[in-house]
């Protein structure tokens, strides 16, 4: 779209292609906003190179900034979504007079604190499958298919609920650049293990 005002967006990830944030906000488009998203370094169409050193919190901020002035945006509007919102709050916190409103969506500004929550939720499928997931996880047999099963119980149960998940969102999963997210977050949505995993505002 085009219009005075920008929306600049942060999806989630890390190492997760933009594609499924495309469609879901062009409405906004129509109501005088550009809309902004990108692949972050490492996924979708922007270069992939293989430096784990480059997976950390602190790139992806001064990434947002250039991408930023690069496009000529000025001050914009910054919606975060998920892992988006950790770079959103971080964004924020390093370049304050970069942006009009903040809008966070399904995210957290506690790693730990998540974590003792998807424990909870991790707990609701039963004793036995909490221990049988953390067997796994200490083994390093997250592969197993329980533990893949267990894993999928979650995922529709807090991640997407729909049985049949939008092509958009299905785009961008089946793009996922893995070595970015294992490095950062970990293996899945519900084990943080990755180097943002005591991260807290």
């Amino acid at each position: 779209g085009h219009g005075d005002e920008t929306l600049l967006f942060l999806n989630g990830g890390p190492g997760l292609p933009c594609d499924y944030v495309r469609d879901c906000h062009s409405w906004l488009s129509d109501r005088g906003y550009r809309l902004v998203a990108y692949d972050q370094l490492g996924c979708g169409r922007s270069d992939r190179p293989d430096d784990t050193a480059l997976w950390h919190i602190d790139r992806y901020i001064h990434e947002v900034e250039a991408v930023r002035q690069a496009l000529g945006l000025g001050k914009v509007h910054l919606l975060g979504q998920s892992w988006g919102t950790f770079l959103s709050i971080e964004y924020v916190l390093n370049y304050p007079d970069r942006i009009k409103t903040l809008i966070l969506a399904n995210g957290a500004g506690d790693i730990p604190h998540l974590v003792s929550e998807l424990d909870r939720l991790r707990g609701a499928l039963g004793s036995e499958t909490v221990k049988m997931m953390l067997r796994r996880e200490a083994e390093g047999s997250i592969d197993h298919p329980e533990y893949q099963a267990a894993i999928t119980i979650l995922n529709y149960r807090h991640v997407c609920r729909l049985d049949d998940w939008p092509a958009p969102v299905k785009r961008s999963l089946d793009d996922w650049n893995m070595a970015v997210y294992g490095t950062m977050q970990g293996p899945n949505e519900f084990t943080f293990t990755g180097n943002y995993k005591d991260w807290s505002r």
